[in-house]
């Protein structure tokens, strides 16, 4: 497990600091509307390749049972499945694009957004499969590429055509590539044999089905606020928005997939296995991952909100990205830990319907909050909305799964990383830390590096205390 966790960590990580370097170019090369055009258009493709090909890759995970890169039985009705959604998604964006997307985009754009929605659900269906067969170092290497070929394609274009078309092209060209290098593990004689595979058909559809309306639902969550920003406050502020709310997911975010990406193949097979022991083990150990997470992301930009703002950000953004990076930090942790860990036990036990009625309630909740909030706070009505929204869906899950998570959840620790969590924004911010050494980057991160260290000592995470003091004794 820890030399697939490095390997997630290495290519996530990377991942992380490319979408990273991407906000800060971004932000000085394109004007505030731009980026909110751009980001209305990432909305558009993350909706459509989330709904119709993230549940297939989710499928595919959940139903391996071979380590197998080729000749692997479970790849049978990707390719079918893959077809039939790309057909949809096909008809779809050409009748948005010629009735409702017209005076948006012109049809080389909605040429462009209806190939990256297509790679990119391949692309998710290829990453996943790697996980699922245990090559973490195809996943690792594949992943890592992406991010870099995209951030060098996208700067070439830039340099021609200073537009969000550029960042879109370059995704899609890249993403083409891979899809097409990876299509021989999902292409055999019984791919489009729809009785030979329809059992599996039907596996996956039971499955993956209510994860793709689930899905959907939580997008309404993710991107419900940027539609009502656009149609309310204009692209302009929906660009203000975007920059900050982008950097804070893509760091956190990342974060906690990695987790994910490491424990969820391996808390399957013990389930499977009827493992309990192993299977709690491995459940207490995630908490502590999680708590530990949350823990560095709150800390992280609730101290340096300003710091972040001023290095990261071009000129025109760095007022509202730092009012907006504590509201969007926390709302995205409540949102992750929900994904990531709450929910665990729903989706091993295949208990799909519930998450799907608890994504309705919290899709809803957020488009009315989003459609009050929005018009009389501004733009921190969508980072309110979403809070609230994934505070409900919090709620809601761990009701329905608090008896098999409740000893997994260590309370002491909990409580403990919480107060230390607070106790170091307040030290920043009361004694004013982060400004006094705002002009030195290394001794901000150097002081909260060494004091998330302390807690981390202080409180024992993963041992490390314990650890440390064995090998002080040895020597």
């Amino acid at each position: 497990m820890k030399t697939k966790l490095i390997l997630y960590g290495l290519s996530k990580g990377l991942t992380g600091l490319i979408s990273i370097i991407s906000v800060v170019l971004l932000t000085r090369i394109l004007n505030s509307e731009q980026y909110g055009e751009l980001s209305l258009a990432i909305s558009i493709v993350t909706i459509f390749s989330s709904f119709f090909y993230q549940w297939i890759s989710v499928s595919l995970l959940r139903f391996n049972r071979s380590d197998e890169l080729l000749g692997n039985d479970v790849t049978k009705p990707v390719f079918f499945l893959f077809l039939i959604s790309s057909s949809i998604v096909v008809i779809i964006m050409f009748t948005l694009g010629a009735f409702v997307l017209k005076h948006s985009y012109s049809i080389f754009n909605i040429i462009i957004i209806t190939c990256f929605i297509i790679f990119l659900g391949f692309y998710t269906i290829v990453v996943q499969f790697l996980n699922a067969v245990n090559d973490p170092k195809s996943f690792a290497s594949i992943v890592a590429l992406k991010s870099i070929a995209i951030l060098i394609l996208s700067l070439i274009i830039l340099q021609y055509d200073k537009t969000f078309s550029s960042v879109l092209i370059a995704n899609s060209f890249v993403l083409f590539a891979i899809s097409v290098y990876y299509l021989r593990c999902f292409i055999s004689v019984d791919s489009l044999n729809v009785f030979k595979i329809k059992m599996q058909l039907k596996e996956f559809l039971v499955y993956g089905f209510p994860l793709a309306i689930s899905s959907l639902f939580i997008l309404v969550i993710d991107l419900s606020d940027r539609f009502m920003i656009s149609y309310f406050l204009g692209k302009e502020q929906l660009g203000n928005y975007s920059a900050p709310y982008d950097l804070v997911q893509q760091i956190a975010g990342a974060a906690f997939n990695i987790l994910t990406l490491a424990m969820f193949p391996l808390l399957i097979k013990a389930y499977n296995l009827s493992e309990k022991e192993k299977y709690n083990n491995l459940l207490k150990k995630y908490f502590d991952f999680t708590i530990f997470l949350s823990f560095i992301v709150l800390v992280t930009f609730f101290s340096l909100n300003d710091l972040i703002s001023n290095l990261f950000f071009g000129l025109e953004f760095r007022q509202t990205a730092k009012e907006l990076i504590p509201l969007v930090a926390i709302a995205i942790l409540f949102g992750s830990i929900k994904s990531n860990f709450i929910d665990l036990p729903l989706k091993i036990e295949k208990k799909t319907n519930t998450l799907l009625l608890i994504s309705i309630f919290m899709a809803i909740s957020n488009v009315l909050f989003n459609y009050f909030l929005i018009p009389l706070i501004g733009i921190k009505g969508g980072v309110l909305s979403t809070l609230l929204a994934f505070i409900i869906g919090c709620v809601f899950s761990f009701l329905f799964v608090k008896s098999k998570i409740i000893s997994s959840i260590n309370f002491i620790r909990l409580f403990e990383t919480l107060f230390f969590a607070f106790a170091i924004i307040i030290l920043f911010k009361y004694f004013e830390l982060e400004s006094i050494i705002l002009s030195n980057v290394i001794a901000n991160l150097l002081l909260l590096g060494g004091m998330i260290f302390i807690t981390a000592l202080y409180l024992n995470f993963f041992n490390i205390r314990t650890c440390l003091l064995r090998r002080i004794k040895g020597i």
